[in-house]
């Protein structure tokens, strides 16, 4: 799912509509907005999330129990942190039976600010499987 980025005065407007009647929330609707691609670069990018992405890559958890027992987090905040993370692109989440299990398909993010010409860039390395 594409995150929605939407400004504080939008999202002000569009619940205004919502609660006069003039309109309805999208069903696909994600639970989190963000007010600019650079709050949403720094969620999936966050200090845990990063955590998250280091022991799937070191440890290979076999399931996200086992994630969450590495990382000392429970099991539905890995699980919310994980969907950031599949709808970002950074990992897949495989179904082996009755479970699911973390795969990196990123190993590396780099991020290219240019002050100078504001001509940003973000590259990712594949993870070899």
């Amino acid at each position: 799912m594409k995150p929605v980025i939407k400004s504080l005065e939008d999202l002000r407007a569009e619940m205004l509509a919502v609660a006069r009647g003039e309109a309805k929330v999208p069903a696909d609707r994600p639970k989190i907005i963000f007010e600019s691609e650079d709050a949403y670069l720094a969620h999936v990018l966050s200090a845990e999330n990063r955590k998250l992405l280091q022991h799937i890559i070191r440890d290979k958890p076999e399931t996200v129990g086992d994630l969450a027992r590495l990382s000392g987090k429970t099991q539905p905040n890995v699980s919310r942190a994980l969907g950031i993370l599949e709808a970002a692109g950074l990992i897949a989440l495989e179904k082996v039976g009755q479970t699911r299990r973390p795969v990196a398909l990123v190993r590396r993010v780099h991020v290219d600010i240019d002050l100078a010409s504001g001509e940003d860039a973000i590259e990712l390395e594949m993870a070899v499987a």
